[in-house]
Order: C-alpha cells, then structure tokens, then sequence
C-alpha cells in the first residue's frame, strides 16, 4: 500500500511538472508527439482503481498527445477534469457522483477508447453546519461564517443554489443564503410572519404563505428579490352562482403549484382545502378535510393530480387526488405521535415539518418531533436517514450518528445535496453525498 500511494506522489510531482508547458515532455525529457488520429488510443491501466470526489487518477497509455485541451474523459456519462498529459500519462480529477460502478472512456478527436478495468466509486455521506452558530438568538446578514439565526423556519432551494428561509418574531424576515457566493442577506420590503416558502413551475419566482388570512408573498429573480404583497380574492356573487364554492382562510403553512391545472393550492386549519389562480388570483374552496391542524403540501412529481398533505399536529400524512376528488390516509397514525420505520400503513410520525420528493419518487420529510430526517419510499416503506430518532442535540459527522434539535425544515438540491433547517438549534446544515 505504501509503495503504491508513493508511486502516485511521485507520478503526480512529475506530471505537475509537465504542465507548465501544453506539450510535455516524456519519460526521457523529449516533447511528446502530438495524437495521432491513424494510431489507436491504447488504454493499459489507471491508479488508483477506487476512490471518491475530486480522486486524483492517473491513466497510463499510448497516443493521448500532448495538449490536455483535446481529451475528453468520461466516467459513465460524467466528465472528468483534465490536469494534464505527457503523451503516454493523462492526470485528471474523478467528477461527482459518476455511479458505483463506472465505466472510463477516452476521447481524442473523433476516436474513443474504453478501459478494461472498472473504476468503483466510494461513496461517502456527512452532515455538516453551514451557517448559523449553535446557541444564537438572533438573525444576523452576512458570510455563511458569521451570519445568524433565530429559529430557523421551512426553506426551499432554486437551480441557481439561494436557498430562500423565513424567521419568525422577533425578527420577522425572509432570507436568501447562497452556499458557493458565501453570502446570507435579508430580502427587502416588509415584516414578514410566513410559512413554507414554494418555486412556481419556472424556478424563478419564490412565493410565501401568510401565516394568517389570505395575503401571500412574491419574489421574483428578475425584479432583485423585492417583495410584493398579494391576496387571495374571493368568487364573486356571479361567481357563486355559477358553482363557485366561497372560503375562509384562518391560517395557512404551505402553497402548492399543480402543474395540471395552474391553480395554487393551500390548506387552513378550519380544514378547508382552498385553490386560487397565481394571475388573477382568485381562489375558490375544493373541498373541506381535517381540521386542526397545520398542512403542508407537495404535489407528486410523476403522479401530478396527486396532491399529499402533511397534518402537522394530526401526525399524519394523507393524499389528494384533485382531478377525482379521492382521499385516503397516506402514512402514519392520525392523532398518535411516535417514531416507528417499517410499512407505511403501520409507521409512526412524530410531527412532519416539511418534505419534499427526490429524482427516484422517495417522499422525504422532516420529523421535528423526532429530530431527523426520515423518507416513504415508492414501495411504502419509512426509512429513518438522518440523525437519531427522539434525541435532541447538536452534533455534526455520519448521518446516523448526527443530532439534531426539532428539525422543522428540508430542501433537495439537483445535486441531492439535503439541505436541513435545524430550528431549536439555530443552523443551516447539509447531508453531503460525495
């Protein structure tokens, strides 16, 4: 093993070496020829065999040229980072999640060439803080070092990477935090006391609840993120008549988009499942279900008439098909709090602070009440991922031995980086698979 990882380092001094020019030289200090398209490209073997993200691999061949601009290096369908090359070496970086098993092709023009071998990707799994300070209580703009938080609330996350949070009293503000610029800033315009923030169809406007009543918020990329303040109207006396069904909205957590439709969906306490058109913004009642309790809403990425809502202090999660009309239970037990994985039907929740479905249709969701993060597969069963069921605390590293302390929000990003709002403690943190 030494021996091995001490003819890397060497190899990898050398080739460091060589790309202070873009034709380097070979083992015997001549330059190396340039690719020759009437020779195959010849793969013998690359080192190291395995490794994870940002893996240094050194490729060893014949007729790979001398100017790295013109390979092209795949591992399965992820291109790979080229350092260099010195006609018979090629030094690259593994790219992110390529898959468990990968396949390394070489390209040169208009020839390609397949290894052999197979490279096995290590997949690793940590959770991190990323903003905020353990034991703070206050909100605070700035570097992800230094800025704070006051109970963070439920978040979302656009393809450009700002993740969009609430705060609630004393602070009352909306927020953007965006990993790679390093920045956390306060949105403008208002004193906001708001639920789940949500992306329309677009990607581009992020739209909040009013806690109470029917007024919600926008926030539009193109406009610089300034907030403007809308309501929901009610059908007019025409309106009812023609079939229209009027509504109260006493409180409100989460807004929906279904795709099939346009409408935006929202859910009461008074039990009243209410939608509303996002450009006239009149709404109309659909229907009245459990009441008592906070709803938070996600439509299913395939399955788009699928609309399932999480009874926050029902300790349950039900669905909604808005083209039938059907209802049923979903998961958990209706007024019983616990934690138990296993059958959907038969599972326990202690209270679901928000939740999301990944790429492969898992609904994952934050179980506040059980300080971590849990997920329903496709096939109904409840799988615990994250932290430690019923142990509150604070406490980075391995996903399974993590802390949490009443997690209340979640966010996917396209990378499957799993974004948590670690409320009683204060923090921004991240499952990073790598």
């Amino acid at each position: 093993m030494k021996k091995k990882k001490t003819n890397i380092y060497l190899a990898t001094c050398f080739l460091f070496a060589c790309l202070m020019s873009c034709k380097g030289p070979d083992e015997e200090g001549k330059i190396a020829p340039p690719y020759d398209s009437n020779k195959p490209i010849i793969i013998e073997s690359f080192d190291p065999t395995q490794g994870g993200m940002a893996e240094r691999v050194i490729i060893a061949g014949e007729n790979f040229g001398n100017n790295k601009d013109n390979i092209r290096v795949w591992f399965n369908n992820k291109r790979a980072s080229i350092i260099g090359t010195n006609g018979t070496r090629i030094y690259l970086v593994a790219p992110r999640q390529p898959g468990d098993t990968c396949v390394i092709s070489v390209a040169i023009g208009n020839d390609s060439v397949v290894a052999s071998e197979k490279f096995i990707y290590n997949t690793t799994l940590r959770v991190t803080t990323i903003a905020g300070q353990h034991g703070t209580k206050t909100f605070a703009a700035g570097a992800l070092a230094s800025a704070t938080f006051n109970l963070p609330q439920r978040i979302t996350i656009d393809h450009e990477g700002n993740m969009f949070g609430g705060h609630r009293s004393p602070d009352n503000v909306i927020w953007m935090l965006n990993e790679e610029k390093d920045v956390v800033m306060q949105l403008p315009n208002g004193n906001y006391k708001v639920g789940a923030p949500t992306l329309d169809v677009t990607g581009k406007m992020v739209t909040f609840p009013d806690d109470g009543g029917s007024t919600y918020y926008e926030f539009d990329a193109e406009l610089q993120w300034v907030g403007r303040v809308r309501q929901i109207l009610p059908p007019t006396p025409e309106e009812v008549q023609e079939g229209k069904k009027e509504f109260k909205i006493d409180w409100k957590t989460s807004l929906a988009t279904c795709e099939l439709d346009g409408f935006i969906y929202t859910y009461g306490m008074n039990g009243q499942l209410v939608k509303f058109d996002p450009r006239t913004r009149k709404g109309e009642l659909v229907t009245t279900l459990v009441s008592g309790t906070q709803g938070m809403l996600e439509f299913h990425p395939r399955d788009k008439n699928m609309l399932y809502i999480a009874m926050i202090q029902n300790n349950s999660i039900y669905r909604y098909d808005v083209l039938s009309g059907n209802y049923e239970l979903y998961a958990g037990s209706p007024n019983v709090s616990g934690w138990r994985d296993g059958d959907r039907k038969s599972a326990l929740i202690g209270e679901v602070g928000q939740f999301v479905f990944d790429d492969d249709y898992n609904l994952v969701f934050s179980d506040a009440g059980n300080h971590c993060i849990r997920q329903i597969t496709p096939e109904g069963q409840v799988e615990t991922l994250i932290g430690q069921p019923g142990i509150a605390g604070y406490q980075d590293g391995d996903p399974k031995e993590a802390l949490f302390n009443y997690p209340r929000g979640m966010c996917i990003d396209k990378n499957y980086t799993i974004y948590i709002s670690d409320t009683n403690n204060n923090c921004i943190r991240k499952l990073s698979i790598e």
